[in-house]
């Protein structure tokens, strides 16, 4: 009987021995995919990054105004946006004519951008509350 119960025991702290190994790797594995996955993550370049920074477009007009801003959800933000659907593309000038305004109500900066057939062929720089724009350059080099 005594032989028995020394293979059960043997066994019992077999099995301890390696329920802790699995707890202690998937541990590790949890610290791993926390703090060091996550990490590389932060450290990607502008680059990389979906929302790289924008430049504020060399074509704005300021508009100015003295509207009251639009009211403004905590972490949202809101946008008033006039603008022209009449719009007039010079292929010898590369230059689009356009009218978008983002009134001084707004309280957030925005870009523009015109696609034809899904193709975005120019895109505007930042354009400030306050602010509007009336041309930008073809930047595609196809011919639309």
């Amino acid at each position: 009987m005594d032989n028995k119960e020394n293979r059960n025991e043997k066994k019992r702290r077999a099995l301890i021995a390696l329920l802790a190994l699995i707890t202690v790797l998937s541990v590790c594995t949890a610290i791993w995919a926390i703090f060091y996955r996550s990490r590389s993550n932060l450290h990607q370049s502008a680059a990389d990054s979906e929302f790289e920074p924008v430049q504020i477009d060399s074509n704005v007009i300021e508009i100015g105004g003295n509207e009251e801003k639009l009211s403004q959800p905590e972490g949202g933000g809101a946008v008033n946006i006039t603008f022209s659907d009449a719009v007039s593309i010079t292929l010898s000038t590369k230059e689009i004519q356009l009218m978008v305004q983002n009134p001084n109500k707004s309280n957030q900066n925005m870009t523009a951008a015109i696609l034809i057939d899904g193709k975005v062929i120019a895109q505007s720089g930042l354009i400030k509350p306050g602010f509007m724009l009336e041309k930008l350059e073809i930047s595609c080099t196809e011919t639309p």
